[in-house]
């Protein structure tokens, strides 16, 4: 069904129900989509199925009209968190009515075999794959590759510091999987193996975590509980950690890799980068749910640790929650070595504050 024709939902609502009681059954539609599709009490579940309608019968997109009063007693946002898993959305607001656009919804589709939490940034990364290239070799560098279930990751590593230089991926069909290991490829491109065996998955992980959506995982995620695409990952690089290991006699040690602060950003001076800190708390705090009386900034001497003072009206489960957001701010938008510090709080009592600096 092309886009350019909209549905009207409420409309629909009301058909249905007249056909139901004129018929007691057969709700017959002018489109053969809805043939799969009845109305819900639950507004959000009842678009949603809607639109999952379009998408088993083939349809690349659809619009939907809603009015103004079906949507009244919905929280803000809901609607439009839930629909832009489907596809791309996009909202046109009428003056009685909301158009919900939502467009590649067989694309869409093919990425609904992995979590939501991933699901955003893993269709925006299959829209500008990298990675899927054939491998690049310099000078003494080891090539090395892995397959499994047809997907393929190649590695050119560097043996006197044991770096990956360069890592590509090949696999048949289109959907997370591709995009997963391109997002790999990027990771591990500059990597030591050791560290790509420990950790790269894990990096991964996290990586393609959307940070306003909730983890389905309670307690510590791990690639092994998070998805069952991250299998296939982590198997490839477990593989070539060990081809490497008998190509080269490399033996494991204690890990204590540290990439440390990237040199523009470590090059800064504290003020420098207490600005561009507070730039991007100002930019894009809001959308990770950072109010601007939530966080504020107190200093930032070391190239890899950010202070912050929590507002007094912050509940200590909220603090825990905006510090990890703040985290995953700072590093996305000055530097991934960022580490994020709450400011001590001091002790309020006069009286012990004396005596302790009697006895200091």
């Amino acid at each position: 069904m092309s886009a350019e024709r909209i549905l009207d939902y409420d409309q629909l609502v009301d058909a249905y129900h007249v056909n139901l009681d004129a018929t007691l059954r057969g709700f017959r539609a002018a489109e053969e989509m809805l043939d799969t599709w009845v109305p819900d009490d639950d507004p959000v579940r009842s678009l949603t199925n809607l639109v999952e309608a379009a998408q088993l019968c083939g349809g690349e997109s659809v619009s939907v009209r809603v009015r103004n009063r079906t949507l009244q007693p919905l929280g803000p946002g809901l609607l439009e968190e839930k629909l832009a898993s489907l596809g791309d959305l996009a909202v046109t607001r009428e003056a009685e009515a909301v158009v919900f656009t939502l467009s590649r919804l067989q694309e869409t589709a093919s990425f609904r075999s992995v979590r939501p939490i991933y699901q955003p940034k893993l269709r925006a990364r299959f829209a500008n794959l990298r990675f899927q290239r054939p491998l690049t070799t310099r000078d003494h560098q080891i090539p090395l590759r892995a397959v499994e279930e047809q997907f393929s990751l190649a590695w050119a590593v560097q043996p006197e510091q044991h770096l990956i230089a360069d890592a590509v991926f090949d696999g048949p069909g289109d959907g997370p999987m591709q995009a997963t290991l391109d997002y790999l490829c990027e990771i591990l491109s500059g990597l030591p193996v050791q560290e790509a065996r420990d950790h790269a998955v894990v990096r991964l992980e996290y990586s393609l975590r959307e940070p306003r959506q909730r983890h389905a995982v309670a307690g510590i995620v791990l690639p092994q509980n998070a998805d069952p695409m991250f299998r296939l990952p982590a198997i490839l690089v477990n593989r070539l950690f060990n081809d490497y290991q008998t190509s080269t006699g490399y033996r494991s040690a204690i890990n204590f890799y540290d990439p440390g602060p990237r040199p523009a950003w470590a090059a800064l001076s504290s003020s420098e980068r207490e600005q561009r800190l507070k730039a991007a708390l100002a930019a894009r705090g809001l959308a990770l749910g950072i109010g601007p009386e939530d966080v504020h900034i107190v200093e930032c001497k070391l190239p890899y640790a950010v202070t912050i003072r929590f507002g007094d009206h912050l509940a200590i489960p909220a603090k825990r929650g905006l510090a990890l957001a703040m985290e995953r701010l700072v590093r996305e938008c000055c530097d991934p070595r960022l580490e994020v510090f709450c400011e001590e709080k001091k002790d309020l009592s006069k009286l012990r504050r004396l005596i302790d600096k009697a006895n200091s």
